[in-house]
């Protein structure tokens, strides 16, 4: 008999597995363990030997059990053995096993903590690997071609300018618009210049680039890693002694980290200009009353703030698309899912961290 670690016990002669705890102590996660660890050993002959003599059932028990083991049925296939104080739950447990299978993935939610958590850990690893070794190469006469990083600034900032400029218009018109709505009923519109003038460069524009460069940008960046993974580019680099993280990640990285803050500044003129015009033809607000509120009101903390967090979204948004790249499968629908990992990993990660920094400048102008 073998045991696997304190969980269960598997049984390869009889083909059986039996829990060493309690069904309540283990949980459906560990009953999940129980039963892959069943379903690897026990591959192909008989059905597999469910021992729950001795084992303390209930309904709740009963269908915990059925949930773990449902993905054995119907092949090998599952056999309870049960004592005479358990015999009444049989009909339970096998009408659960008859129904449909669950999907692979509700299957893994009891893992999935465990997962994002040894993922979480690979990430900060390879984002720490990458920051040691691109930036002190720099200082160490190492830099990117020079070349590589201004295609890269080029892909990034010149082809997102028709991406961005207009949306960030368009969301400067609509937040003017929104507050002279609001404001306008305590005789207060005046102070809508106040609010776009500090609501798009601290707020809406740096999260609406970042966004905009994770869907694009980030896109590509996981894409060309992920190909390059795929055709063994990346083990060709390594054979011959070359670092990817110099040639492959740092000319990438650099591009979006110097064309992410630069984006940004021309989306906040166009944001701010997009404001001013609704502004403009609102009665009782003059261009020149505009540009004044405008101006007392966008202070260089809050444009700097603004820009820093480009900065930040910038490299989130590069490591991540570096580090999704990295692990794709080899395979073109594997590169097509990393791109779609990096992507949706970023803007979350932008999210997050924008709230955690708005949390930080509250406390520090409290």
């Amino acid at each position: 008999m073998t045991e696997a670690p304190e969980d269960f016990q598997l049984d390869l002669a009889a083909r059986s597995v039996r829990p060493s705890k309690p069904l309540s102590a283990l949980g459906e996660a560990g009953l999940g363990r129980a039963a892959r660890a069943a379903k690897d050993a026990f591959a192909g002959g008989g059905p597999v030997r469910v021992d729950l003599r001795g084992v303390a059932l209930d309904e709740a028990a009963a269908l915990c059990v059925t949930r773990a083991f449902r993905r054995l049925a119907p092949a090998p296939g599952v056999e309870f053995l049960l004592d005479d104080a358990a015999r009444s739950y049989r009909g339970l447990l096998e009408v659960g096993l008859a129904d449909a299978p669950l999907h692979p993935v509700v299957e893994e939610l009891p893992s999935l903590p465990e997962r994002l958590v040894g993922l979480a850990v690979e990430f900060a690893r390879f984002a720490a690997g990458v920051t040691t070794t691109v930036f002190p190469g720099i200082v160490a006469g190492r830099a990117p071609r020079l070349q590589s990083v201004t295609e890269q600034v080029y892909a990034v900032g010149v082809g997102g300018l028709p991406l961005v400029l207009p949306l960030c218009l368009a969301m400067g018109a609509v937040i003017a618009f929104l507050g002279m709505l609001q404001l306008r009923q305590f005789g207060a519109q005046v102070y809508v210049a106040d609010m776009v003038a500090v609501a798009i460069p601290f707020e809406i524009v740096p999260l609406i680039s970042g966004m905009l460069l994770a869907g694009r940008s980030g896109a590509a960046v996981a894409s060309e890693i992920g190909t390059m993974v795929a055709n063994e580019e990346i083990d060709a680099f390594r054979s011959m002694g070359f670092l990817p993280e110099q040639h492959v990640y740092a000319p990438r990285l650099f591009g979006l980290l110097l064309a992410g803050p630069l984006l940004c500044v021309l989306a906040d003129a166009a944001g701010l200009v997009g404001g001013m015009l609704i502004g403009m033809v609102s009665p009782g607000i003059s261009p020149e009353h505009w540009l004044a509120r405008s101006r007392s009101a966008l202070g260089p903390d809050v444009f700097l703030f603004g820009i820093g967090k480009s900065i930040v979204f910038s490299f989130l948004i590069g490591v991540i698309s570096c580090f999704q790249g990295m692990r794709a499968p080899r395979s073109p629908a594997g590169v097509g899912q990393a791109t779609q990992t990096a992507v949706v990993a970023s803007i979350a990660l932008i999210i997050l961290t924008d709230t955690l920094l708005d949390l930080g400048w509250s406390l520090a102008h409290q």
